[in-house]
């Protein structure tokens, strides 16, 4: 897990906290551009809470511990390890992450955000179809893999429902975007919707993420 946090903390003062899946992405160019806008008051101080996922690769398999950890019924073998990592990843992302940053750090919390890119951003739909008071907004970037069949009608205390994608991504995941953020809008959600010039990378997502926290309402 990894958390970036200002400098001073200020124990049981109250901070939005931003929840991110693939927490191994977060690096000093989050940071930097972060405390950019928070040095130049763009946005207010917040806590952003990197969980995250395991990269190792499966054998004989194009597919990482990660895909199984964020993609529900991903074909694993019922009672396998691989089928009980989604399940072990949820409850730890909502039960033991929240727990864990208030005691470390002697916070309160205001409003949780979630950040997710791909197989993450995913992981965001389960998290907005199964806990949908938990979080106040979604940011998704490229989302792949989410299980959106039974998602519910929105109970209208989430603000806002990000999702953005490459122009120069695979045309299935384009297609699966566009129709994503179309069925999230038929269930009555806010949804800021667009592409943006690049592709599936790390710096793309990154470059947007900074953007977009100054329209979720930090």
């Amino acid at each position: 897990m990894n958390i970036i946090f200002p400098e001073k903390i200020f124990c049981q003062k109250k901070y939005n906290l931003i929840f991110m899946a693939d927490g191994q992405f977060l690096n000093e160019r989050y940071k930097s551009k972060i405390d950019s806008l928070i040095d130049n008051k763009l946005i207010s101080e917040f806590i952003i809470v990197g969980v995250n996922s395991n990269e190792t690769g499966i054998p004989n398999s194009y597919l990482q511990l990660r895909n199984y950890e964020y993609i529900e019924n991903n074909d694993a073998e019922i009672g396998s390890d691989l089928y009980s990592r989604y399940i072990n990843h949820l409850e730890f992302f909502i039960s033991e992450v929240d727990e864990y940053v208030k005691e470390y750090l002697k916070i309160k919390v205001k409003k949780r955000f979630f950040y997710g890119v791909s197989n993450g951003a995913g992981f965001g739909i389960s998290l907005l179809d199964k806990y949908p008071n938990f979080f106040k907004s979604y940011i998704l970037y490229s989302v792949a893999g989410a299980n959106k069949d039974n998602l519910k009608k929105s109970n209208n205390k989430i603000s806002n429902i990000i999702i953005r994608y490459g122009n120069q991504e695979p045309e299935p995941i384009i297609d699966y975007n566009i129709a994503l953020a179309e069925l999230i809008k038929s269930k009555n959600y806010k949804v800021t919707f667009s592409n943006y010039k690049g592709g599936h990378k790390r710096i793309d997502w990154l470059n947007n993420f900074i953007k977009d926290i100054q329209l979720i309402g930090l």
